[in-house]
């Protein structure tokens, strides 16, 4: 079954905290055709983040890393998400955690997880989190539970839940934009070209998120709601 996050739109504005929005794009290095799609994303600032699949074949560290303003960090990736032994949970983290380093010569910004494993496996966010204390690093946080966790860690994440907008009509997308309040949210999406080469249960839909987020209306709604655009970096 596919992830799918949930949000939780809050009651109450947050006091002297405009809306600011990171869009983050998933998967990068899954494919060279996914690569295209957000780097071209990420080119003409559709996207201000990006999360790499670090263990895959096509993790190129540029043009990625030359693009002013993008943060880049790790899609942690478990092939089993509902794994309880600890040990392995922590060996499997460390050697994403030391491949990114290698491949790309500096920390990642911040961790999230691949089809959601730090979401429904809170024994894989219990150790993350130790991993992100220690290093300075940022939580992509979903239920409002676990960001409060997050946070009650002294770690860096958003004020709320996320928005997904992968397989989804952009009415949808467009309803839960419109009911947002100020504060800091974070906006999933997986663009990218179809890649016939590719298993990926999504393929033709990335195509999809690239139509939205350079469309009319969602670029005209940044601009009517004074929305900040931002990264990881600017948590």
């Amino acid at each position: 079954m596919r992830y799918r996050a949930k949000f939780k739109m809050k009651n109450k504005k947050l006091k002297n905290k405009p809306l600011r929005i990171i869009i983050n794009a998933d998967d990068y290095g899954l494919s060279k055709n996914f690569n295209k799609g957000i780097i071209y994303c990420a080119r003409r600032k559709l996207i201000t983040s990006t999360t790499v699949l670090i263990n895959k074949s096509f993790v190129i560290k540029k043009p990625i890393t030359k693009i002013k303003n993008l943060s880049i960090g790790l899609h942690l990736e478990f092939k089993d998400i509902n794994i309880k032994n600890t040990k392995t949970i922590l060996k499997i983290i460390n050697q994403q955690y030391k491949e990114f380093l290698k491949k790309f010569g500096k920390k990642p910004t911040h961790i999230d997880g691949h089809k959601g494993c730090l979401i429904t496996n809170p024994k894989i966010l219990t150790e993350v989190l130790k991993l992100a204390k220690k290093e300075g690093l940022a939580v992509r946080s979903d239920q409002l539970l676990q960001n409060k966790k997050i946070k009650n860690a002294g770690i860096k994440t958003t004020d709320s839940g996320l928005i997904w907008i992968t397989h989804r009509k952009p009415i949808e997308i467009m309803n839960d934009l419109n009911k947002l309040r100020d504060g800091t949210y974070e906006l999933i999406c997986h663009p990218g070209y179809y890649d016939p080469k590719s298993d990926s249960s999504l393929n033709k839909d990335r195509e999809d998120d690239i139509k939205f987020l350079s469309s009319n209306k969602f670029q005209n709604w940044i601009k009517v709601n004074k929305v900040k655009l931002i990264n990881y970096n600017q948590l």
